[in-house]
């Protein structure tokens, strides 16, 4: 069950990030600085609530979770996995769309 949770909030941070790295961030590449500014600010205070807080943290905790209960069974050669996933989740480098 933490695997699917972990798997279901990981896809949708990775989902808002693609959306807005798709739609946000291209309407803003014409604009202004101080519109570019204001836009960010306003986006980032609108983002800040209880379902965001919870796919946001609940895909590192759950992803952590999923790893843990998986340690002692079946093969070992699926750790790596999990290992990776909570990486690729931490890492800065987002691709972006063009």
């Amino acid at each position: 069950m933490a695997l699917i949770a972990a798997t279901i909030t990981t896809g949708l941070i990775a989902g808002l990030f693609y959306a807005f790295a798709c739609s946000v961030m291209p309407a803003l590449r014409g604009t202004d600085a101080r519109t570019f500014i204001d836009v960010m600010q306003r986006v980032n205070r609108a983002i800040l609530n209880g379902w965001f807080a919870a796919a946001f943290a609940g895909a590192f905790l759950l992803t952590a979770q999923a790893a843990v209960l998986h340690i002692g069974e079946g093969p070992i050669a699926s750790w790596p996995r999990c290992c990776c996933t909570a990486r690729c989740w931490r890492s800065p480098s987002w691709s972006t769309c063009r």
